[in-house]
Formats: structure tokens, sequence, C-alpha cells
């Protein structure tokens, strides 16, 4: 299982476009003024990028379903089925989402929302892709 992807809260859709452009991201999605997503290019060179969005919730970070963990596995179904018999807290079972993702939704320790999903070629190269 890997981490690589996050989403955070967003406020100001063009300002955060311009800070993580600015930052080094490039950005591959574009869907003013609610969602974006960028790639974390390795510095090296060397390795699969990392994915990282923003997303408006509607209020203030406090308030919404963000930030999010997303950690990528092909093996979602039988992950949450683990957490599950485990006595862990699922919030929404593996399903296929708009977007071309399985995702499920699980609750750790602390109360944060994480997301158990395999994005396959829609992780980096969705058909909205930015070229």
């Amino acid at each position: 299982m890997q981490l690589n992807q996050v989403t955070l809260p967003l406020t100001d859709f063009d300002a955060s476009v311009a800070f993580y452009k600015t930052l080094g991201l490039r950005l591959i999605v574009s869907a003013p003024p609610r969602y974006a997503r960028f790639e974390c290019v390795p510095e090296s060179g060397q390795g699969e990028p990392a994915t990282f969005s923003i997303a408006a919730n509607g209020g203030s970070p406090a308030q919404g379903a963000y930030p999010a963990c997303y950690f990528e596995t092909p093996r979602v179904d039988e992950i949450v089925s683990r957490l599950k018999a485990a006595g862990y807290v699922v919030f929404s079972e593996a399903e296929d989402k708009t977007y071309g993702w399985r995702e499920a939704v699980v609750q750790d320790p602390a109360g944060n929302k994480i997301r158990i999903y395999w994005g396959g070629k829609n992780r980096r190269f969705p058909e909205w892709r930015i070229d």
C-alpha cells in the first residue's frame, strides 16, 4: 500500500492553484471553483509521482471532510473487510466512483477519515487530464 494522494480544503480556487503551481507542482486536473489535482514529481526523477489535490468543501477546514489522506491499493475490498472485522468504523463501503476510482472511507482511532482506494490509470491520467 502506498500513500500518494492527499486533499486539502480550499477557500480561493485561483489563489490556491497559483500557490501550488509556484511551489512546483504540476496541475493535471482543473475543475474551478471546486477542485484541482496536481502531480508531485520526485526531484530524483525516479519513482511514480504522487498526487495532491485541493477541494472546496463549503466551509472552513474545520467544518469539512478535509484534509483527507488516501492510501492506494488494488485490494480495497479486502483491506476494508479486514478493518471492519477488527471493529473499526467504516463510513462508506468500497464503491466505484464517477471519477474512476474504487474507494472506501474508514475512521482511524483519532477520528480521522481515511480513504482506501484504487485509482489505477485514473489517478494520474483521467480522461479530463490537462496536457
